[in-house]
């Protein structure tokens, strides 16, 4: 069995590992749309794509091993589906993007980076020695088979500008590990997340480079219903207002903004037209305007930007 699936139980799971003979299968698996840097990979969640790096190794600063290393890394990963790895042990980087292993078909990819001789192996924020063993083991293979960066001897070049690891201390500003948005720590919707997976951050300048957004605030008020028709038929109007304003926006943050107050809205319309086509199954009139809002819905996401 994988030490992968040896995991205490403190440990935060974003995708759980189950067993299945030698593999580790991932419950929820999330597919790679982008490999930016050789030590940096996209992902996308369910609706939101998310910036992560690769916790546990240190890749050279030189040009031509960095370039190596991304190559290898997107020939493992590009297109795949991972399952993801993660204790706030393992850190940041100083992006601010949330450090993870990745694990596909069963494979450690930091470690097997690492195995390649293109990355150095390097602790985590915290000790973690159970769970940095596996990328740890693939360097001492890389040693012992004089691969890559050891091939002259067993001292690797050192890089010029280390990763940096920084600790997951509590700041002003916070996000969940596997969503696009940040927080103040100290609101409602902070309090909400999932203590095992958040992310710190000490400014909102570090959140955004991270990739992490504000979401757009939209009044309680405004998607108050009290589940009628009417009521419903006027929170898909002003969804279809915000899609429609989206779209003169071009290319834009702004756009973005428009497209999650649509979200938001055409997401309270949808229930309350599942709700009511429940009760009326045959109105077809009923029906056409939830299949219009879900259409318009799955728009808002499919059209943001990453």
């Amino acid at each position: 069995m994988s030490s992968l699936l040896r995991v205490p139980r403190r440990v935060g799971l974003v995708a759980t590992l189950i067993a299945s003979a030698s593999v580790a299968t991932a419950v929820d698996a999330y597919p790679v749309i982008a490999v930016p840097a050789p030590d940096r990979v996209v992902v996308m969640t369910k609706t939101f794509p998310v910036v992560l790096g690769l916790a546990h190794i240190a890749v050279p600063d030189d040009d031509a091993t960095r370039a190596k290393a991304q190559a290898k890394l997107t020939e493992l990963m590009k297109g795949k589906k991972c399952s993801i790895l993660y204790t706030e042990a393992f850190g940041t980087d100083e992006m601010g993007a949330a450090k993870v292993q990745f694990v596909i078909n069963g494979e450690n990819i930091n470690a097997a980076l690492v195995e390649a001789g293109l990355a150095r192996y390097q602790t985590g924020a915290k000790p973690d020695p159970a769970l940095e063993k596996t990328v740890k083991d693939a360097e001492a293979k890389a040693r012992k088979g004089k691969t890559g960066l050891w091939s002259k001897s067993d001292d690797a070049k050192p890089a010029e500008k280390p990763s940096q690891v920084a600790t997951n201390k509590k700041g002003p500003f916070c996000s969940e590990l596997d969503t696009p948005f940040y927080f103040a720590s100290d609101s409602a919707e902070a309090g909400k997340l999932n203590p095992q997976r958040v992310i710190y951050y000490p400014d909102e300048a570090t959140a955004q480079r991270a990739g992490k957004k504000t979401k757009a605030k939209i009044e309680q008020a405004a998607l108050t219903s009290d589940g009628s028709e009417a009521a419903a038929d006027m929170i898909f109007a002003k969804g279809q207002d915000a899609y429609n304003t989206a779209l003169g926006k071009g290319n834009s943050p702004e756009r973005d903004k428009s497209y999650e107050e649509a979200y938001q809205y055409l997401t309270k319309a949808m229930q309350d037209y599942t709700a009511l086509a429940e009760k009326k199954p045959n109105d077809e009139a009923l029906g056409e305007k939830l299949r219009k809002c879900m259409q318009l819905r799955y728009g808002t996401v499919k059209q943001r930007r990453f």
